[in-house]
């Protein structure tokens, strides 16, 4: 079933072929995932189920949704930056 959704990036009203879809193109996807927009919203729609600070950045994460995974890091990009940048001690 579409849907008619509004670009996260640039603003253009498109049909949505999935639920989560949030950009008009590939392109537009790219950009936001750049911008830093493919993270949740934390926007505090009912009551959070969880809280925690992220180990990479140390932005504080509202979980409100039981499909919701996220544990200690806001965003797979800060997952990835703590495991490419963490210190080794000797």
């Amino acid at each position: 079933m579409k849907r008619h959704c509004v670009c996260a990036v640039c603003g253009r009203h498109f049909l949505a072929g999935r639920r989560s879809q949030r950009f008009c193109s590939e392109a537009c996807r790219r950009l936001g995932y750049r911008r830093g927009l493919t993270r949740h919203d934390d926007a505090g729609e009912g009551q959070a189920i969880r809280t925690f600070y992220c180990e990479h950045c140390g932005q504080l994460v509202r979980v409100t949704s039981l499909d919701d995974r996220r544990t200690k890091f806001c965003s797979v990009r800060c997952e990835r930056l703590y495991w490419k940048h963490r210190r080794k001690d000797s």
